[in-house]
């Protein structure tokens, strides 16, 4: 058996294993839902895209600040996602916004903060029960949105989201 295969079969048999052992009467948690959240975070692992912690996804990429506010801008827009807030700390030289989706429930909150001048650290929150899976996409986005400018060097970028146009 191959290592990803382990990292996904592991957590789902140590769960379904202890589980009922602690007495626990969970009818919610299934073996597999447990199995289905190990092989998510195994894949997501396997890429070295990011991790779930909690709520939050978190990732870092290469790129300076306006690159990676145009990519997290453009990807609100290009999911037709609303920002209910957006905030800029200069101190900190640290983005936020927190959007919602079409029905204006809370959808996530961003957050970009440097590392370094050309690495990034890209916090997605979607709160305790919210939508992991949005979350991920809104994420992959982003890293879409950045991937277009790395292969686009030299290039100036004419479909940049209004706010950006400046």
């Amino acid at each position: 058996m191959n290592p990803p295969a382990l990292r996904t079969l592991l957590p789902a048999l140590l769960a379904a294993i202890l589980l009922p052992l602690a007495g626990c009467t969970v009818t919610a948690v299934s073996a597999a839902s447990v199995a289905s959240i190990a092989a998510a975070t195994a894949t997501t692992a396997e890429k070295g895209f990011g991790a779930w912690a909690g709520s939050k996804f978190t990732y870092v990429d290469e790129a300076d600040l306006t690159d990676m506010r145009w990519a997290t801008e453009s990807a609100i827009d290009r999911l037709q996602l609303n920002i209910s807030k957006q905030s800029f700390d200069e101190k900190k030289a640290t983005y936020r916004w927190k959007v919602r989706d079409a029905d204006n429930d809370h959808l996530a909150k961003i957050k970009l903060k440097p590392l370094t001048p050309r690495m990034m650290v890209v916090t997605i929150d979607v709160g305790l029960f919210g939508n992991k899976p949005a979350g991920t996409l809104l994420a992959s986005r982003i890293r879409d949105k950045l991937n277009q400018i790395k292969h686009a060097e030299g290039e100036e970028i004419t479909n940049a989201p209004p706010s950006l146009q400046n």
